[in-house]
C-alpha cells in the first residue's frame, strides 16, 4: 500500500489559509492576504495549508498532526516577529503582542495561543482560536478543503471583484466568528447598504471553536476499497458507479474500515484525565482478505473448457471530490505495486458435480 495515500492526488491541493480581518474598510475586495501589522509590503511567511502528492499521509493521525504543525508554525511566527492589532490592516482591537526572543518563549513557556487543533473523543476536529485570532483573522476554505475536513455546509460564500494573487475565480468561501449580543455567530461582511464588503468588529472576548459537521474519519481518507478482476468466463454482474450502469468482473473486493477505539479516562471527581484513540493504518503489506476468514465469495465459471490463460488486475477506488457539481464520486484505478513489493492471491477451483 505505499503507493496508495489517504488522498488521491493529481498535485498540490490548498484546503484552507488565514487572511487578515481588516475591520472598517471595504477590504474583502481589495484582498485580505496576510501582511506586517502596519506594513503592507511586510510579508508573512506563512503559507496556505497545502497537500501535496510527496508527501504521502497513510493515516487520519500523521494529516491532524501536521495541521497541527501549521497551526504552531503560526503561533510561532507572531511570537516571533509581535503583532499589533492596532496597526494598519487590522481590527485595532486589543492590546499588542510584543516580540518575544528565545529566552522569552522559555520564559512564557510556550508560543502566542492565536490558533490550534482538536480532535474529539468521536473524531470531529475542532480549530480553537483566542480572541485576538478572530478579532483579526478568518479562515478561508477551498470547497475541496472544506469537504475534506468537514466545514462545507459551514462556509460563507462570498463573491470578489479583483485580483487576489492570481485567483480569478471571484467566489471564495469563509469561517469566521463574531460575538453579538451574547451569541456566536459567522456574520462579518455588511450585507446591505452603502457600506456593502465593509468588515464588521468581532467583538470577541473569549476563545470560539469551529467544530467539524461529521468526525474526520468519515471524509478524510478517501481509499473505498481494493478489488481483483479477472478475464475468467463468468457472468458479468451489473454495477451502477456514480448514476452509470457499468460491468462488474470483481471476484473478490475488501473495504478500507475507519474504525475508531477511544480510552477516556475520569478521575473520581468526573474530570478528564487522559483519552487515547487507536485506528488501523493501511501501509506496507496489508491482510485485506485472509484464509482464516469465515466468509468467501465464489464465481460461477460459465464453462472449465480449455482453460488455460489466467489474468488478474488488483484495482483501487478512491473517493473524490468534483469541484464542478459539489459532490463526491468514485473513481476506480490500477492499484500501483513498486517494482521491488508484489501482491498474492489464493484462487481456488471447485467441482459442483
Amino acid at each position: 500500500m505505499n503507493d496508495c495515500p489517504i488522498f488521491k492526488l493529481t498535485g498540490p491541493t490548498v484546503l484552507f489559509e488565514v487572511e487578515r480581518r481588516n475591520v472598517g474598510v471595504n477590504a474583502i475586495n481589495n484582498g485580505l492576504r496576510l501582511h506586517e501589522p502596519g506594513n503592507v509590503f511586510g510579508v508573512v511567511g506563512i503559507g496556505p495549508y497545502t497537500i501535496r502528492p510527496d508527501n504521502k499521509f497513510f493515516d487520519i493521525a500523521s494529516f491532524l498532526k501536521d495541521i497541527a504543525n501549521w497551526c504552531r508554525l503560526f503561533n510561532q511566527h507572531w511570537t516571533d516577529n509581535g503583532f499589533d492589532p492596532t496597526a494598519g490592516g487590522y481590527s485595532g482591537v486589543g492590546a499588542a503582542f510584543p516580540a518575544l526572543n528565545e529566552a522569552g518563549i522559555i520564559a512564557r513557556g510556550d508560543y502566542y495561543n492565536f490558533i490550534n487543533v482538536k480532535l474529539s473523543a468521536d473524531g470531529t476536529l475542532q480549530f480553537v482560536g483566542s480572541a485576538a485570532f478572530w478579532n483579526n483573522f478568518v479562515f478561508r476554505f477551498n470547497r475541496v478543503g472544506a469537504a475534506i475536513l468537514g466545514f462545507f455546509s459551514q462556509i460563507q460564500e462570498v463573491n470578489r471583484v479583483g485580483d487576489f494573487g492570481g485567483v480569478t475565480d471571484p467566489k471564495h468561501y469563509f469561517i469566521a466568528r463574531t460575538l453579538a449580543a451574547g451569541v456566536f455567530t459567522s456574520n462579518w461582511l455588511q450585507e446591505g447598504g452603502a457600506y456593502v464588503g465593509q468588515v464588521l468588529l468581532a467583538n470577541m472576548v473569549q476563545d470560539a471553536t469551529i467544530s467539524s459537521s461529521h468526525p474526520l474519519y468519515q471524509s478524510v481518507d478517501q481509499r473505498v476499497r481494493v478489488s481483483v478482476e479477472s478475464h475468467l468466463p463468468m457472468a458479468s454482474n451489473v454495477a451502477i458507479l456514480d448514476e452509470k450502469e457499468t460491468v462488474n468482473r470483481s471476484i473478490a473486493e475488501a473495504y478500507f474500515e475507519s474504525k475508531l477505539e477511544n480510552q477516556i479516562k475520569f478521575n473520581e471527581s468526573g474530570v478528564l484525565e487522559s483519552m487515547h484513540m487507536t485506528s488501523a493504518m493501511y501501509a506496507g503489506m496489508v491482510n485485506f482478505i485472509k484464509k482464516s476468514d469465515m466468509t468467501f465469495q465464489w464465481n460461477k465459471l460459465m464453462t472449465a473448457y480449455e482453460i488455460k490463460l489466467f489474468r488478474f488486475q488488483l484495482y483501487i477506488w478512491y473517493r473524490v471530490w468534483n469541484d464542478t457539481t459539489g459532490q463526491w464520486g468514485i473513481q476506480k484505478s490500477k492499484l500501483s505495486i513498486p517494482d521491488e513489493q508484489f501482491w498474492e492471491m489464493t484462487v481456488r477451483f471447485v467441482s459442483d458435480s
